[in-house]
């Protein structure tokens, strides 16, 4: 008997119970030693009927440690003759990173059989298509021209997720097209149609377009401007003393100020108000 779990974005509760699901038992109320004992029920008495118990966890790359430590905990039921349960830990390479680490020595040791699944070679990347379509029910042996299938294989390096991608894509483009037969032009249409970096770079310029929008404009004023500003507003106000001077020393005279006191004033004011020499 077997139990799939593939939904390991989880905690160890929600991880057991995930088992138990597949095993078709729902009791939310269990908590977790709970748990464990209905599986280890289970599996008691899948041994007396005769039969192993495998469980097979996909993804396992995306287990938290503790899950990962709750799987060990897993392989503990056994009785004194023989395991209850043989685990198989499927994942991407990032799950070997992850069990290389100093924490995980006790998961590790527990691991019987290390398994890495490599690319297709091109000649295996040949015969998975025609296998996948003779399992389909093809009459034919094969819908893809040999140098289709060459151009799949360069372009998904031997990767079966990717390979499945452009082949349903390719013959979904051959029935639009109401042709019989996929050749490389179709492969090489699919495969420009699948490539997602035009789409990255439009969107990058949009954003970049529209941060550019939203970028207030900031006006700098030479420090050339600012300093002659800063001359004539100081001459101007120095214009303004010299008359106040002028006119308070004709009024404590008791007089009004004299031709040549105006002069001399219009005079000062002139001088301030005119451009300094460049230094």
């Amino acid at each position: 008997r077997t139990a799939f779990v593939f939904r390991t974005d989880c905690d160890s509760r929600e991880f057991i119970r995930h088992i138990l699901l597949d095993l078709g038992v729902d009791e939310p109320g269990l908590d977790l030693p709970g748990m464990h004992d209905k599986l280890n029920q289970i599996l008691v008495k899948e041994m007396q009927a005769g039969r192993r118990f495998v469980l097979v966890i996909d993804e396992a790359q995306n287990l938290e440690e503790k899950v990962l430590e709750s799987v060990r905990l897993l392989s503990n039921f056994e009785t004194p003759w023989a395991k209850l349960m043989h685990i198989v830990i499927a994942g991407q390479p990032q799950l070997a990173e992850r069990l290389a680490s100093p924490s995980m020595t006790q998961v590790r040791q527990r691991i019987a059989m290390v398994i890495r699944l490599r690319p297709l070679t091109e000649g295996e990347v040949h015969a998975y298509i025609r296998h996948r379509l003779w399992v389909a029910g093809s009459k034919v042996p094969t819908l893809f021209t040999p140098d289709a299938e060459t151009l799949i294989a360069e372009y998904s390096k031997g990767i079966p997720r990717i390979i499945n991608n452009v082949c349903f894509n390719s013959l979904s483009l051959a029935w639009a097209l109401r042709q019989t037969i996929v050749d490389r032009e179709m492969v090489r249409e699919v495969i420009a149609d699948l490539d997602l970096q035009p789409l990255v770079l439009s969107a990058a310029r949009k954003n970049e377009a529209a941060e550019n929008q939203k970028a207030p404009v900031i006006k700098i004023t030479p420090l050339k401007t600012i300093r002659s500003g800063a001359r004539a507003a100081f001459r101007f106000a120095m214009m303004l003393v010299m008359l106040f001077l002028s006119l308070a020393s004709g009024n404590s005279q008791h007089s009004r100020p004299s031709h040549r006191q105006w002069w001399s004033t219009s005079a000062a004011v002139r001088s301030f108000l005119s451009t300094p020499p460049k230094e």
